[in-house]
């Protein structure tokens, strides 16, 4: 799976030597990384191994660098298995992985997380943002692969309180993608890989800063039944008492048994019925129920907050089939992800293989023939971490979460990409420049010497000199394009993040919300309308990085009463109650010759300047657009005029400058009007504008109409 972005390799065996298991798995694994160094070597195995051996066995093919792993309850390689090791290897240069432990969790939770967040602090820092805006002007992002220790025979998880610690330490800036650490079921001993060494009862964090598109996401599928009580006395991970009466005696009434029948039995693996806990949004977070406690109390793998109200959960096969399925399409969307997917990676809860037994294949097979060439990978845990409906870094149990990594940029790095070529290049020119100085320099030295000398070839060398001048000037007027052409580079770095922002928000979200709602209402249109403009928000990067290079975008016919309109669509929306739009159509032949978007870039920025005008008065926004015919060619005139502030005589001749503005610091950029300007003299338009200070301000546009008429003429 080769790709100069990421190479995925992957490999599974069922050895019953440890060394040999690790380096046959590990084999498979590195036969696929071709062009990268690698970025981190992932292990998924079950304890009937040397742990230690088996690393060996690993590195002997992988080399010496980064591991990190855990133990399962089962191995996932695009399909379920058992009793085996399952190697993943990651190599791009667009991963870096930094890596966390903290040992002895429930000897002492805090000192552990202390301990595991110590050598990669930057990400957990409160009030520190220095790595965010480093990653951010890299163009790339953060995520956390997180593996905790699950439940044992001995102590209770402390997963949930491990994330919860995480996610303030890190402000919640980052989603985590994790499952809990396993033994084939004993329940006795789990442990994390890293590196050389197996430990028991460890936290290990992994932050990943990633320039590749990603997106991670949760599913259960598990249906709430009418079977339900109150919390009414908690203490902590245990339920002493449920609706005032004793929490075993109600909870074996609940899933429909006898207390009896379930001494000493694991009760939802047992029964097959977890429970739910409702959120704000309608979804229910799955907690499992373990054993009655001697009090006659119900453990559960979670805290459960007091009065809570607990919701029996039915499993029903097909939907726990497909809650995999629906993991993936959130995770997809969440990350902008169509095609072009690297490796899928998935985390299912134990209890799912013993709920669905026989039919558990069938849930990897789902998510597998959605995308068919991606590898499917992960293990079988004791509890789950990933990004909830609402965008959330949650802890459940009894769910699927799923991690999609794409081999394509995301759409910050790829502008960080092009901002590295465009300084390379900006390098190049200037060191061209200097040794052209240092030349002519040279050549004016001589060229006085020999004038002093040479009094009879006076001539020859003013004529050779005037040569010389022009030749500076011209390369004078090439270091003023070099200088913008850095302005424009440092400016597309300073907008990337906030554009990445919009397109994650605006495209990932508003997508999401588009499934839940009903075709044909006044929502859907409305969740449309949100889509479209985060879409031609993408536009606004590659309109910036278009205007700084020398060659022109290709140019096609285009309506331009239309694009109008969707513009004017978008500015509604956001304009304030107390201005009004009055939109005037005479033109008749509106067809111009136009790059995709460049008009609406022309609109929104015009009537945004001109809202700004009127933001504290309010006042009208006129639109008009109609045909005029300049010597003896016919022209879209487009004239947007407002009844704000004004324009001072001052400034009038600064204001299509790059990063003039008079707006407050982080309220504009000062290259709203340089763009439009660029834009309509690459359209072989005109830009002129009447204004007058305390009346109001009127830009004018001519664009030339792409017809026959203008063809005759």
């Amino acid at each position: 799976m080769c790709n100069k972005n990421i190479e995925i390799g992957y490999g599974i065996s069922k050895e019953e030597s440890s060394f040999s298991a690790g380096l046959e798995a590990a084999k498979q694994a590195a036969s696929a990384i071709i062009t990268n160094a690698i970025s981190v070597v992932v292990v998924f195995a079950s304890v009937k191994y040397n742990l230690i051996e088996l690393i060996k066995g690993v590195k002997e093919s992988a080399g010496n660098c980064q591991l990190i792993g855990t133990t399962t309850a089962g191995e996932i390689c695009n399909g379920m298995h058992q009793k085996s090791v399952v190697v993943v290897i990651i190599a791009s240069p667009y991963i870096k992985v930094h890596v966390g432990l903290g040992e002895n969790v429930s000897k002492n939770l805090e000192n552990a997380i202390s301990q595991a967040t110590r050598g990669i602090s930057a990400f957990f820092t409160l009030d520190d943002n220095k790595i965010w805006e480093k990653l951010m002007l890299e163009g790339s992002s953060a995520l956390s692969i997180l593996f905790s220790p699950g439940n044992t025979k001995y102590s209770n998880s402390k997963s949930y309180n491990i994330l919860e610690e995480l996610k303030r330490l890190s402000m919640s800036k980052m989603p985590i993608f994790g499952g809990s650490s396993a033994d084939d079921w004993k329940m006795e001993k789990n442990y994390v890989l890293f590196d050389n060494a197996c430990y028991e009862d460890s936290i290990l964090i992994s932050v990943f800063e990633i320039s590749l598109k990603f997106g991670t996401a949760f599913s259960h599928g598990f249906i709430p039944t009418n079977n339900r009580a109150v919390a009414t006395r908690v203490e902590e991970n245990e339920v002493i008492e449920l609706d005032g009466k004793p929490a075993d005696e109600v909870y074996s009434k609940l899933i429909g048994s006898s207390k009896e029948e379930l001494i000493n039995k694991h009760l939802t693996f047992t029964s097959g019925k977890p429970a739910g806990i409702r959120d704000p949004y309608g979804q229910y977070s799955i907690n499992i129920a373990s054993f009655f406690t001697q009090r006659g109390g119900v453990k559960f793998s979670q805290p459960i907050p007091e009065d809570s109200v607990l919701t029996i959960m039915k499993a029903e096969p097909y939907n726990l089939i497909f809650a995999g399925r629906e993991a993936l399409r959130k995770a997809a969307l969440r990350g902008d992800i169509s095609n072009n997917i690297a490796v899928i990676f998935v985390f299912s809860c134990a209890l799912r293989y013993g709920i669905l037994k026989n039919k558990v294949e069938e849930e990897i097979t789902s998510i597998k023939n959605m995308f068919t060439d991606a590898p499917v990978v992960g293990f079988y845990s004791f509890g789950e971490q990933g990004l909830a409906d609402d965008g959330i870094n949650r802890h459940n149990n009894g769910v699927i979460t799923i991690l999609v990594i794409s081999k394509e940029l995301s759409y910050s790095a790829n502008v960080s990409v092009q901002n590295k070529i465009l300084q390379k290049k900006l390098e190049e020119t200037i060191e061209n420049y200097r040794i052209s100085e240092e030349k002519l320099k040279k050549l004016q030295a001589e060229l006085e010497y020999t004038v002093c000398e040479r009094n009879a070839e006076l001539s020859c060398i003013t004529d050779k000199l005037f040569r010389e001048f022009k030749a500076r000037t011209r390369l004078e007027a090439e270091m003023e394009q070099i200088n913008k052409m850095h302005s424009l580079g440092i400016l597309a770095r300073g907008i990337s993040h906030d554009f990445n922002n919009l397109l994650n928000i605006i495209i990932g979200n508003a997508q999401l919300a588009l499934k839940e709602i009903r075709k044909f209402t006044m929502a859907y249109d409305s969740i449309n309308a949100i889509i479209s403009a985060g879409k031609k928000a993408g536009e606004i990067t590659r309109q910036v990085l278009t205007f700084s290079s020398k060659d022109g975008e290709k140019l096609f016919p285009t309506s331009f009463i239309s694009n109008v309109n969707d513009s004017l669509k978008l500015i509604k929306m956001n304009c304030k109650s107390n201005i009004k739009i009055i939109q005037e159509n005479l033109c008749k032949n509106d067809i111009v010759m136009a790059a995709q978007g460049s008009i609406n870039q022309i609109i929104l920025n015009l009537c945004t300047n001109a809202l700004d005008a009127m933001k504290d008065h309010g006042g009208i926004l006129r639109v008009n657009i109609s045909n005029e015919e300049i010597q003896n060619k016919l022209y879209v005139r487009l004239s947007i005029s407002d009844t704000g502030i004004g324009i001072s005589p001052e400034i009038k001749d600064q204001i299509f400058d790059p990063y003039f503005t008079t707006k407050e610091e982080g309220k504009g950029t000062g290259f709203g009007l340089s763009i439009v300007s660029g834009i309509i003299k690459k359209l072989s338009g005109l830009i002129s504008f009447n204004s007058e200070e305390g009346k109001g301000t009127e830009f004018i546009i001519h664009l030339p109409v792409h017809n026959v008429y203008n063809e005759s003429k």
